[in-house]
């Protein structure tokens, strides 16, 4: 008795090119509904800025969870920076409607206009 192989009823490199193209377009399809089913869900996003208690720099970001999570997971030293230069307090955040949204205005917030617009925010 012979053992067959795992795709022994394909009988020539075609069909197995064939299949593979298949595969790859279920699981593209799968990652993209998976990636617009989470668009549905509407998970608000936040900008916010932190000022370091130590030396009185800022660090602004951006996430999907809370402001106040965010801010002991910094002060806890979630990343070099933080660690360097902290404990933080918070100064100002603000909900967005998409991540998308949030890098944009993150993005603003660390050039040179959001940063005097910024600095008006926060009441320096």
């Amino acid at each position: 008795m012979t053992r067959l192989a795992p795709f022994a009823n394909i009988e020539h490199t075609g069909d197995f090119r064939r299949r593979r193209i298949s595969l790859r377009l279920k699981l593209s399809f799968r990652l993209r509904r998976t990636r617009l089913w989470r668009g549905l869900e509407r998970v608000p996003y936040y900008v916010y800025v932190l000022e370091s208690l130590r030396n009185g720099k800022r660090y602004v970001g951006s996430t999907s969870k809370a402001p106040e999570v965010r801010l002991r997971e910094h002060n806890g030293g979630s990343n070099r920076w933080t660690r360097q230069n902290g404990p933080f307090k918070p100064v100002y955040y603000e909900q967005c409607s998409s991540r998308m949204e949030a890098d944009r205005r993150e993005r603003f917030l660390k050039g040179g206009v959001g940063r005097r617009m910024r600095d008006e925010l926060t009441g320096d």
